[in-house]
């Protein structure tokens, strides 16, 4: 092959591969396009979706006397997340629970994530956070109370039948064992304030151990009995043993009062001013008493 020969190859081959090189880097243009296109798409679908769940679930406030606790906030709206949020990644979800806290919420739980940020908390982490920071501060027990304790005012039944199904659910109820039944009615017969100290043990026994038995708590109330009337027999033997030390003492005093001399301090003295002022009742006090048994003698 002559030079020619070789020029002419070399240029049709050098063109061929620009060409080549064209094409390839169409398609990757091409597909960038449309991975940003998709990407937009997304995040545009992503927007409406959080829009939308924002304008339908209110801002979590909480308020534990009131029953308003996250747990509960999240359950009523669980479904509507999950469901209509189906599209978006747990990040996302995870970022739109935490727009939804109110002020004081939201910065309490910056607080107990850190040195972390909320960004590197995942979304089930983040709800099992949010459930122990902000839940129900009633006891178990007081709850099943409150429910038996419910009453219909009259006004509406449809609220009144909503009070008595949360009420339900709140207590647990159909997890309650026959044992914490016996405990609970037990709990609610001691009503009077002379029972203050045996119902919060009772209390207390049931929070530290929900599987005691009516016999056992009985059995423990009845070591507070014990203890409350050792501690008032102890009380009441020091009384009387403080009493009879003042009595001797001031018996002691009295004696030692009577049988001073003036001589003992000067008559500037606010002591001998003490002493004489004492020494002169005991002994009007004792004339007084002799008075009535002379003149009797006399008449």
């Amino acid at each position: 092959m002559d030079s020619n020969a070789m020029k002419l190859f070399l240029a049709q081959q050098k063109e061929a591969q620009q060409q080549q090189f064209n094409f390839f880097k169409e398609q990757q243009e091409q597909l960038l396009q449309t991975m940003l296109a998709a990407l937009n798409t997304q995040k545009s679908e992503a927007t409406a979706i959080i829009n939308s769940l924002n304008s339908r679930i209110p801002t979590f406030t909480y308020a534990p006397e009131d029953g308003e606790t996250f747990d509960k906030w999240f359950r009523r709206h669980e479904d509507t997340i999950k469901l209509d949020g189906a599209d978006l990644d747990d990040t996302a979800k995870a970022r739109f629970i935490l727009t939804k806290l109110d002020k004081r919420e939201a910065e309490q739980f910056r607080n107990h994530i850190l040195p972390k940020s909320p960004a590197d908390v995942n979304f089930e982490d983040t709800i099992q956070m949010l459930k122990k920071l902000f839940n129900e501060t009633k006891s178990l027990t007081r709850l099943r109370y409150e429910l038996l304790s419910v009453k219909f005012d009259g006004y509406d039944r449809k609220e009144y039948t909503g009070l008595v199904k949360s009420r339900f659910s709140a207590a647990q109820w159909t997890k309650m064992t026959e044992d914490q039944a016996q405990c609970l009615l037990c709990i609610i017969g001691l009503q009077s304030s002379e029972h203050l100290d045996l119902r919060l043990r009772a209390l207390r026994e049931l929070e530290i151990n929900p599987s005691v038995t009516l016999s056992e708590l009985a059995d423990r109330l009845d070591q507070v009995i014990a203890l409350r009337n050792d501690a008032h027999f102890i009380g009441a033997s020091s009384t009387v043993v403080h009493a009879v030390t003042n009595s001797s003492k001031r018996h002691h005093r009295h004696n030692n009062v009577f049988h001073q001399e003036s001589a003992m301090a000067p008559p500037s003295s606010f002591l001998y001013t003490v002493n004489s002022i004492i020494f002169n009742h005991l002994i009007i006090t004792s004339m007084s008493k002799m008075l009535p048994h002379t003149w009797a003698s006399k008449m």
